[in-house]
């Protein structure tokens, strides 16, 4: 049985803080004793600005402003790009985010993949990325489709057929192809209903050529959703299944409160 975090030993406790576009979350696990974990989410109002109602997310949770073993920053954001190693360097790396996204403002960063083959460059928004610096001791700053990415490439390398991956979420649906473990395309689409979902899914199933039966598409994230989707894209896909990591890289909540994809794969994570 799960159980709650133990404030008094915090500070053998990880803590990962997640930004997200009009969200905050946290996740608080125990490393060591695999025992104890909380994951809370909140919306922020949107008549205010963004940093403000973080502080008061954060104040109101005191526990958040106890020392812990390491606290990391994951960021959900659309403003990233992912490139080949090559253009590992920082300037390089806010030209291609400027050019493949003209609204990308903030403070960038760069995540390195295990492979050492691809690189993710993405940016913060800056006056929330100085507050979180302000008020805690951030050992890393992770972009959420890194850790996702890093899961489906170590996924693609078995069979010799395609595969798409698809991470659903109530706002966005992240889409992961490989061919015979060479990546071919990761984006991600704003959705307003499932629909738009599922045409992002079969189009870009159209696009890249994949076949209706000998090819895979995985299907992640919301479970509801999935529950539904799935039945609209077996109409059209034979190979539709359903794809969890396994609960050895997570701990799961005490409340069993559902975890996004990229937390429960942040171990995987440099």
């Amino acid at each position: 049985m799960q159980q709650k975090p133990d404030y008094s030993k915090s500070e053998q406790y990880t803590l990962s803080i997640r930004l997200a576009p009009g969200g905050f979350s946290f996740y608080l696990v125990d490393p060591v004793n695999e025992g104890a974990a909380l994951y809370e989410s909140f919306l922020l109002p949107k008549n205010q600005p963004v940093v403000n109602a973080i502080e008061e997310v954060v104040y109101k949770n005191e526990h958040l402003l106890l020392s812990y073993k390491k606290t990391e920053l994951v960021v959900v954001s659309p403003f990233y790009t992912i490139v080949p190693a090559a253009f590992s360097n920082i300037e390089t790396g806010e030209r291609l985010l400027s050019f493949t996204h003209e609204n990308a403002t903030g403070k960038y960063f760069v995540n390195d993949f295990r492979k050492k083959e691809m690189v993710n460059h993405f940016a913060v928004n800056e006056d929330s990325y100085n507050f979180l610096t302000r008020t805690f001791a951030l050992s890393k700053v992770i972009h959420y489709m890194t850790p996702m990415l890093e899961y489906f490439t170590e996924r693609s390398r078995f069979g010799n057929y395609s595969k798409m991956y698809a991470n659903l979420e109530s706002d966005r649906i992240d889409l992961f192809c490989f061919h015979r473990n060479q990546l071919e395309l990761v984006n991600s689409y704003a959705c307003q209903n499932l629909n738009d979902a599922i045409y992002y899914t079969l189009y870009t199933w159209e696009k890249l050529g994949l076949h209706q039966v000998n090819d895979e598409l995985h299907i992640c994230g919301d479970a509801g959703l999935r529950s539904r989707m799935t039945p609209h894209l077996s109409k059209y896909i034979q190979r539709v299944l359903p794809l969890n990591p396994p609960t050895s890289w997570y701990v799961a909540p005490a409340d069993n409160k559902p975890l996004p994809l990229d937390l429960k794969t942040l171990s995987l994570c440099v």
